[in-house]
C-alpha cells in the first residue's frame, strides 16, 4: 500500500524561501524586555526613595494574590502567577499588572460594537421553539451557549465533515474557483508549500478579476512560516491583508493575545472551520510530529454568517480602519432539506468575551449527559497508532529510520541553541538579582551595573534559535540524499 506520509524533506513539498524569524520580532522582544526592565526598576527605586511607598506596594501584593484566587481563570495560569509573586514581590505583581489581563482601547471598542450592529440580524425564536419541541436539553444548552457567545441557532444548513486535512484540500479549491463576490479566510498559521499555494494561486487570480479578497493571519502563529511584511506582499497581489495582533514591543499582554481560529468563507454562502492550518502537514505532505490527524467543516447555508460576522470583527479590530460591512456579506441562503440544528460560536479573553465559551460548552455537554460522552484523547490516538505498526510493520519500520535521522539532524542544533539561551538567561538573571537585591545607599549604581549585565544576557537568548535554525539547516543538507533515499522506498510500498 502507498504511505500517506511523505518527510519533510520529500521533494513533493516546495523549499520554503523564508527560513528564520525575521529581524523586527528580535527587535519586539529586546523592546518588551527593556521597557519591563525599566518599570520594574523605577518602583524599585520608588521603594526605596518615597516615604512609605513600600506601605502602597504590599497592599497592592496583597489586591493582587485576592484577585488572581477569586478569579475563574485556569487554575494552571493561577498557580504561577501566585508562586511568582510570593518568590519576587515587586517585579511579580508589576509583571501580573503588566501582562496578565487583555484590555482594549474605546476606539476599538466602539469599533466592535459598530460592527456587530452593522453585521446580520435575525429572529430564532420559532426555531428555539422547534428544538424545545424535540429536545428540551439540547434547547437549553443551545440558549445558553447563543447567549454567552452573542451567536444564532441554525437550520438549512448543509454539513460535510473531512477526517483529514488532505481530504479538505480539494473540496477547499473548489468551491475557492467558484467564488464571485468575496473570499475571507483567517488562520493561526500559513506556510509557503503546496497547500497554501494552491489556495494562493486562486486568490490571487480572484483579486485581479475585482473580487474582495481579505486574509488574517495570526503574527506569531506565522512568526516562522512567513516574512515579517508577508502582508505587503498579499498587498501587491491585491489581496487585503492584516497580521492579528501584529507585535510591536509593547509590554502588555500583545505576545499572549493570539486568534487560533481557522475560518474561510467564499460569497457568504459557503464556509470552512476545523483544525486545519494552511500548512503542508496539515495535509501530510511532510511529516513533523507522525501522521497528523486534524478534522474539517464544511458549512453551506445559513450558519455561514456566523463565520462571516467572526472575520469581519477580527478583521476589523486589526486593520487601521474598519471594514465597510453589507448585505452582500450576508446573502440570503436557499434552503436545504438537512436535519439537525447548529450554533457556530467564538471564543476567546475578555473584554471581548465575557465568559468562557468553549469550557461552558464542554462542561455543560458532559453535565448534561445521560448515556455516554465519545471523545478523542492522546491515548486513543497511541492506540490507534499501534495497531498501525501492527499491520503495517515495513512502513513503520521506514518511519522509524527517518525519525531517527530527524533527531540526528536537530539535536546540533539544540545543543547550540539550550547552551546559548542557558547562558543568556544566567546572565539576565544575575542582572535582575542585581537590581532587586542592592543596597539603598546605592540604588543608581546597581541598577545601572543589572541593566548593563541584563543586556548581554538578552542578546544570547535572542541568538538561540537563528543558531538552530542555522545549524540544523546545514545537517539537512548533509543527510538530504539518505532521507530522499528512505522516503522513496516508504512511497513505493
Amino acid at each position: 500500500m502507498k504511505a500517506m506520509e511523505k518527510y519533510i524533506y520529500s521533494q513533493a513539498s516546495p523549499k520554503k524561501k523564508h527560513h528564520f524569524i525575521p529581524v523586527r520580532y528580535y527587535l519586539a522582544f529586546l523592546l518588551l524586555v527593556l521597557e519591563t526592565v525599566m518599570v520594574i526598576g523605577i518602583v524599585y527605586l520608588l521603594d526605596h526613595y518615597v516615604p512609605y511607598f513600600s506601605i502602597l506596594v504590599w497592599a497592592t501584593q496583597i489586591g493582587c494574590v485576592v484577585q488572581i484566587i477569586a478569579s475563574n481563570d485556569n487554575p494552571d495560569y493561577k498557580i504561577p502567577w501566585l508562586l511568582l509573586m510570593l518568590v519576587v514581590p515587586v517585579a511579580g505583581f508589576m509583571l501580573y499588572f503588566l501582562f496578565y489581563s487583555r484590555t482594549l482601547k474605546k476606539k476599538f471598542v466602539r469599533r466592535m460594537d459598530n460592527m456587530k450592529k452593522d453585521s446580520y440580524h435575525m429572529d430564532d425564536s420559532a426555531v428555539f421553539e422547534q428544538l424545545a419541541a424535540e429536545n428540551p436539553t439540547a434547547h437549553n444548552q443551545a440558549k445558553f451557549l447563543c447567549k454567552i457567545a452573542e451567536s444564532h441557532l441554525f437550520t438549512d444548513t448543509r454539513q460535510t465533515y473531512f477526517p483529514l486535512g488532505e481530504c479538505m484540500h480539494q473540496a477547499m479549491l473548489k468551491d475557492l474557483r467558484q467564488a464571485e463576490r468575496f473570499i475571507f479566510l483567517e488562520y493561526f498559521i500559513i506556510e509557503e508549500g503546496v497547500f497554501w499555494n494552491s489556495i494562493l494561486e486562486i486568490l490571487k487570480e480572484k483579486a485581479a478579476q475585482g473580487l474582495e479578497v481579505k486574509v488574517v493571519y495570526d503574527d506569531i502563529g506565522c512568526i516562522n512560516t512567513l516574512p515579517g511584511d508577508y502582508f505587503r506582499t498579499l498587498g501587491s497581489y491585491g489581496i487585503e491583508a492584516v497580521p492579528f495582533s501584529i507585535v510591536r514591543g509593547n509590554a502588555d499582554s500583545e505576545f499572549n493575545n493570539r486568534s487560533h481560529r481557522k475560518i474561510m468563507v467564499i460569497d457568504g454562502k459557503v464556509g470552512y472551520t476545523g483544525g486545519v492550518n494552511l500548512a503542508d502537514e496539515y495535509i501530510n505532505q511532510v511529516v513533523k510530529f507522525g501522521h497528523w490527524k486534524d478534522i474539517g467543516i464544511r458549512l453551506e447555508g445559513e450558519a455561514v454568517k456566523e463565520l462571516t460576522k467572526l472575520f469581519l470583527i477580527d478583521y476589523g479590530m486589526n486593520s487601521r480602519k474598519a471594514p465597510e460591512i453589507s448585505s452582500k456579506h450576508f446573502p440570503k441562503s436557499p434552503t436545504f432539506e438537512e436535519s439537525g440544528y447548529m450554533v457556530p460560536f467564538g471564543d476567546g479573553p475578555s473584554p471581548i468575551y465575557q465568559y468562557r465559551v468553549g469550557k461552558c460548552v464542554i462542561q455543560n455537554i458532559v453535565s448534561q449527559a445521560v448515556r455516554y460522552v465519545n471523545k478523542v484523547t492522546e491515548q486513543e490516538q497511541k492506540q490507534a497508532e499501534q495497531i498501525r505498526r501492527q499491520y503495517i510493520p515495513h512502513e513503520e519500520n521506514k518511519m522509524e529510520q527517518l525519525r531517527e535521522l530527524d533527531r540526528r539532524v536537530k539535536f546540533p542544533g539544540k545543543m547550540v541553541a539550550g547552551g546559548l539561551g542557558l547562558v543568556g538567561s544566567l546572565i539576565m538573571g544575575a542582572g535582575m538579582a542585581k537590581i532587586m537585591v542592592n543596597d539603598s545607599s546605592s540604588v543608581g549604581s546597581d541598577l545601572k551595573k543589572g541593566l548593563a549585565m541584563s543586556i548581554p544576557g538578552m542578546i544570547f537568548t535572542l541568538l538561540s534559535y537563528p543558531a538552530y535554525k542555522l545549524v540544523t539547516e546545514k545537517r539537512k543538507e548533509e543527510y538530504a540524499d539518505e532521507v530522499l533515499h528512505l522516503s522513496g522506498e516508504l512511497t513505493e510500498q
